[in-house]
């Protein structure tokens, strides 16, 4: 069903890691490796490199977000925690940004660095 989904090019595909581990104990993690054999089943099953990574839990560190976006070609790093959303070596990385339906431009555009 995944490959046909994404045969159709009606919808995409980002990684969420290998083992689902929680990212922001950057110590406990090799955050290559899990990203490596999560995208080796990527490229064996779709044949495809995805290009959005989200963090597990939605739960991210500095060092891991820094690693990544080094190190990983992912153009747009996802998490679920509240903070601003910013480029990093050319990566976008996007956090939860929490606006109302009732806020202006400025403090929308406020919300992002």
């Amino acid at each position: 069903m995944v490959r046909q989904m994404h045969e159709s090019g009606l919808c995409g595909f980002g990684c969420h890691s290998y083992s689902n581990i929680d990212f922001s104990d950057f110590e406990k993690v090799d955050v290559m490796q899990e990203v490596y054999f999560a995208d080796q089943i990527f490229m064996k099953e779709l044949n495809y490199a995805p290009k959005d990574f989200c963090f597990p839990s939605g739960k991210s560190s500095e060092e891991a977000i820094q690693r990544l976006a080094t190190e990983a070609y992912y153009d747009r790093l996802y998490s679920l925690e509240i903070g601003k959303s910013y480029a990093y070596n050319g990566k976008l990385i996007l956090h939860l940004t929490d606006i109302s339906g009732k806020a202006s431009n400025k403090t929308v555009k406020n919300k992002f660095r």
